[in-house]
């Protein structure tokens, strides 16, 4: 049984009944609905929360309204470069020798910008366990240099 994976492209924030918390009710790509409640995470049914935003969306605040995450795809530029009209995010496609800290930092906080979740971002880069995602903003914090490649990562 194949499971496929949705990609949630609008998401609403609605307060719990109690008022003790919130859940996040999302539309995906393909048009299907889900919420982080518990009826709707352990039993995949439709819940109020879903029923509310279907009724009156404009009534509930709307957290994000994205495209799907770019494709990752290795091709010839120097840095990362987000190619809009095809929602790809280009990545540098050799790394250079030696290995280039700055240069993997900004790849990798490019990556987390774009929607990529850490875990996918060590397992596609093939980083080792000292790096994570506090380092890595720490790190492009610190080198304010980077910050100016972020015009040409598509921003």
């Amino acid at each position: 049984m194949k499971v496929m994976k949705l990609k949630w492209i609008k998401k609403w924030n609605i307060k719990s009944e109690r008022g003790n918390g919130n859940y996040v009710v999302s539309l995906s790509d393909k048009n299907e609905w889900g919420c982080s409640c518990p009826a709707w995470k352990f039993r995949r049914q439709e819940c109020k929360h879903i029923i509310r935003v279907k009724l009156n969306p404009e009534r509930y605040k709307k957290i994000e309204e994205q495209l799907s995450r770019p494709a990752y795809v290795l091709a010839r530029v120097e840095k990362p470069t987000y190619d809009k009209k095809n929602n790809r995010l280009l990545i540098p496609l050799i790394r250079i020798e030696p290995y280039d800290v700055r240069r993997e930092a900004f790849i990798c906080y490019t990556m987390a910008r774009y929607g990529y979740k850490w875990r996918e971002i060590i397992e596609i880069r093939n980083l080792n366990s000292d790096w994570t995602l506090t380092k890595v903003k720490r790190y492009i914090e610190n080198h304010k240099n980077l910050r100016g490649d972020q015009n040409e990562a598509g921003q």
